[in-house]
């Protein structure tokens, strides 16, 4: 009878064992899937209604769609990061100042060269650095100099705007920003500071570009311009001397609302592609015309490309022509 018991206690023994290692495994397994990224989907969001016409944004500028999907290590990370309500364009942190320009007119405008000459305090010594410039369309002979000291410069298309900016109001520099017309409409401002010792490039972006005036830019090709309210998916700062560049979590935003404004393409899709590029198509057929559309975000490609629900539950391929 003893040696009965013993046996089944045993086995009970054996089983439970075998249970609690089941149950672990289970929930390892659950921890791991759970850190996958999927695509989004109702079960992911079902205890969410969509929102009224009057959207509640957060201190992100970002209606939210999961008040608990962000953690307090989540915060931080975002709260380091720049606000765009901070950003402005370029031209607001122009100085008002207005260098001399001449040209020979006779020539045609994308040959002409450009002489600019002018004088202002760029190292904060109180006194005016003098500034000259020869701007010649895809010539590497083109040059900024300030106090004799040079530096090579290669525009596609100059028109010969300089402007003075000041990059980081917390330091001393004020930068030139030299403007070029780009090789096929996609125009840039090339910086220089001049530090009293050096002249030297710190680096160039986008004309339609945001800046915070604190050493921080956002290019307008890393915005989504067409939502509301925008985010951003990466930013230059200019550290040392240059331009350092660090990406955003757009992850965030993956499965909340936004309002669509704009000229896009869609192409009708029940799931998330793998591949989305292969769904792309320039046809005129595809392009809709979004007015004050509240959309949800199911997934995020690029800057200008998303996978999307419509008000009507439709669900598809969204994006946007950036060329020429």
């Amino acid at each position: 009878m003893n040696k009965e018991h013993d046996k089944s206690k045993r086995i009970y023994k054996a089983v439970g064992i075998t249970a609690i290692s089941i149950a672990v495994f289970i929930m390892i397994f659950s921890i791991i899937s759970m850190k996958e990224k999927k695509p989004v989907d109702d079960k992911q969001f079902s205890g969410y209604d969509r929102p009224d016409e009057t959207i509640t944004v957060d201190s992100n500028g970002i209606n939210e769609a999961a008040p608990d999907d962000i953690n307090e290590t989540d915060m931080e990370d975002i709260i380091e990061e720049p606000n765009l309500e901070d950003f402005f364009i370029i031209k607001e942190y122009f100085k008002d100042y207005i260098f001399e320009v001449s040209y020979d007119d006779s020539l045609d405008y994308f040959d002409r060269i450009y002489n600019v000459h002018g004088s202002y305090d760029l190292d904060g010594d109180g006194k005016e650095d003098i500034i000259n410039a020869v701007l010649k369309p895809r010539d590497d002979s083109s040059y900024i100099e300030v106090n004799g000291l040079e530096v090579s410069i290669y525009p596609d298309h100059p028109t010969g705007e300089i402007f003075i900016i000041d990059m980081d109001s917390r330091d001393n520099y004020l930068e030139v920003a030299v403007f070029d017309d780009g090789p096929s409409g996609d125009p840039i401002y090339m910086f220089f500071r001049y530090d009293g010792k050096e002249l030297y490039s710190v680096g160039s972006i986008d004309e339609f570009a945001y800046m915070d005036g604190q050493g921080k830019f956002i290019s307008i090709f890393d915005l989504s311009k067409y939502f509301e309210p925008k985010f951003y998916f990466s930013w230059k700062e200019h550290k040392d001397g240059e331009f350092a560049s660090y990406s955003h979590d757009v992850e965030q935003y993956i499965g909340r609302y936004f309002i669509l404004n704009g000229n896009g393409y869609f192409v009708s899709l029940e799931e998330s592609p793998d591949d989305y590029y292969k769904y792309v198509t320039w046809d005129y057929e595809t392009i809709r015309d979004f007015k004050d559309v509240n959309i949800r975000l199911l997934d995020i490609y690029g800057s200008s490309s998303y996978y999307v629900e419509l008000p009507n539950g439709e669900r598809g391929l969204l994006y946007f022509w950036t060329g020429d």
